[in-house]
């Protein structure tokens, strides 16, 4: 019968084996442990330009995506504007300035990892235009209805 240490020895031989096997195993293995990459947002930007009106500063700025999802952000000090972190998709953009003509700026295809430069906007100043004006029109009901509460 092997002696003792003999078969001790045999056993360490067959964990020394045993593990070899193992390390082996595991570096023929490659494990992929970095995270999905996040999706990739988009931006817009764009200054307002109201040619010495009013002050470049704090002009309300309003970006609507599909949704309905309305993003506030008031212009800088040179009448920049930014809009970051957006899903990607279609929005548009409106910018309503007192003494000014409502600005929209439809069509702005935000893509992922882009930034949409709407470039310089010049929204129509209101500024000398008279305060009145005549409005022509003509309202039909149908279908014998009351003009009653009617309004243009």
């Amino acid at each position: 019968s092997p002696s003792r240490f003999a078969q001790w020895e045999a056993l360490m031989n067959r964990r020394l084996a045993l593990g070899l096997l193992a390390a082996t195993s595991l570096a023929a293995c490659s494990f992929d442990l970095s995270l999905p990459e996040a999706p990739q947002r988009g931006g817009v930007l764009g200054k307002v330009d109201t040619a010495g009106h009013v002050p470049l500063k704090g002009n309300q700025v309003v970006l609507v995506a599909e949704d309905g999802t309305r993003t506030t952000q008031d212009t800088n000090e040179q009448g920049e504007f930014t809009f970051g972190d957006l899903t990607p998709g279609l929005f548009y953009l409106e910018c309503k300035i007192p003494g000014f003509a409502p600005f929209v700026r439809p069509n702005i295809k935000v893509l992922a990892g882009q930034q949409y430069d709407l470039g310089t906007l010049a929204p129509l100043s209101l500024q000398n235009t008279p305060n009145a004006a005549l409005v022509t029109g003509k309202v039909t009901i149908e279908e014998a209805g009351s003009t009653q509460g009617a309004q243009v």
